[in-house]
């Protein structure tokens, strides 16, 4: 949850969460989380319906792939890829 992430980065870096804003996102398979806070207090959480599969399914029908060659392509991807990885997250950082 976007709590239990915020939990984790205090504990990995008690001195940076208590002294500074974190944006803290976490892309999920099928959902993702951004979190805000600042000097360690929980600004804003949000849940998405939104993942690295939406990606992955958007590539494959954008490169006539099938969705596990779309998966390994995520990894390194070519200019053709990145232009619809930037698509399909167009509308999350707007």
């Amino acid at each position: 949850t976007g709590v239990s992430i915020l939990n984790a980065y205090e504990f990995a870096k008690p001195e940076d969460y208590l002294k500074t804003a974190t944006l803290i996102v976490d892309i999920g398979d099928s959902l993702s989380v951004i979190n805000i806070s600042n000097k360690g207090v929980p600004e804003l959480i949000r849940v998405l319906n939104f993942g690295g599969r939406n990606i992955t399914e958007a590539m494959s029908k954008g490169l006539n792939m099938d969705f596990f060659a779309a998966q390994q392509l995520k990894f390194n991807p070519n200019d053709e890829a990145k232009a619809i990885i930037s698509d399909s997250i167009s509308d999350l950082i707007r």
